[in-house]
């Protein structure tokens, strides 16, 4: 499962995941779409966003897939 399908599944909007990792919406647009890339304490504060979010824990494997969003 993508990034992208994984927030539409939860109904997580682009803007609610920057707000939850402090950076602009143009910027987690530009991620997703693999035009910039995550850095680790990106991807530790979107994983833990996402388990506090979902109320599990979410595996870096389920949301990446060789270093890249999947």
């Amino acid at each position: 499962m993508s990034l992208r399908n994984l927030l539409g599944k939860h109904g997580i909007s682009q803007a609610e995941l920057a707000r939850g990792l402090g950076v602009d919406r143009s910027t987690i647009s530009l991620k997703l779409s693999g035009l910039r890339g995550w850095r680790q304490d990106e991807i530790n504060r979107m994983l833990d966003f996402l388990e506090a979010r979902l109320g599990r824990r979410v595996p870096y494997e389920k949301v990446f897939r060789n270093g890249k969003a999947a």
